[in-house]
């Protein structure tokens, strides 16, 4: 019994994670733009050709990962990831321009400088409110973004940057549960139950269930936009600690 209560407070701390990290600001704070770069045009290229792209919807208290029977449907899994490697580099422009960089697509000018890396990793997560907030799996999204072989070209000098993890997290998630998909899940796993039951007696051979449906919103930000922004802040902060102003 000690053992069971161990593994289930376990599960509720690797289930919570994150639910009580702060929103992401969506704007960063200003940072001081290292001199170098101040009033020259800089290139932006972050290749996305292989950037691998994962993430779940995750219902509940223990905020369980939903597979794909309760899951998003492909149309929606479409709309959130089809363009997540897009959104994650124009968050960082988006960004880098706010900072006051005059950001440049494509080729560097011969007088001005070059950000190049790739974007390795996506992972988009989204946790959703239950059934009218009961069984919340805390209402947010949630996205991590990997930048790999970061380097600013600058007068033929090379300055590596390393590798950059940034994270965002915004309130609430877009996908909810309504009514209707709560109703089709107890219909599902009552035949579920009701399957395992005749499996077990040997008297079925085979059976088919609902899905799932979600109500996606559209939402002004994505985290994966947010979370490009802040390592660009990141980004202008390598810079200038390894080149004085």
């Amino acid at each position: 019994m000690r053992s069971l209560a161990l593994l289930l407070t376990l599960a509720a701390c690797a289930g919570n994670a994150t639910r009580n990290t702060p929103v992401t600001p969506v704007e960063p704070l200003r940072v001081e733009l290292p001199r170098a770069l101040r009033g020259i045009p800089v290139a932006v290229e972050l290749e996305v050709g292989a950037t691998e792209v994962a993430g779940a919807h995750h219902e509940g208290l223990l905020q369980v990962k939903q597979p794909g029977l309760f899951g998003l449907s492909d149309e929606q899994k479409q709309q959130l990831y089809g363009s997540a490697k897009e959104l994650a580099v124009l968050g960082v422009i988006t960004e880098l321009k706010r900072q006051g960089l005059d950001v440049r697509i494509g080729t560097a000018a011969a007088d001005g400088a070059k950000l190049g890396g790739r974007v390795a990793r996506i992972v988009l997560n989204t946790f959703g409110d239950g059934i009218g907030g009961f069984g919340s799996a805390g209402d947010y999204w949630e996205a991590r973004i990997e930048l790999e072989g970061l380097t600013l070209w600058r007068r033929g000098e090379a300055r590596e940057l390393g590798r950059i993890e940034a994270y965002a997290k915004l309130a609430p998630s877009p996908a909810k549960m309504g009514w209707e998909a709560a109703l089709q899940s107890m219909i599902a796993m009552a035949q579920i139950m009701a399957s395992m039951a005749q499996i077990a007696a040997g008297s079925i051979s085979g059976t088919s269930f609902p899905a799932m449906t979600y109500d996606l919103d559209k939402t002004p930000h994505s985290p994966l936009e947010i979370a490009g922004r802040h390592a660009a802040v990141e980004i202008l902060r390598r810079f200038a600690a390894q080149r004085p102003n």
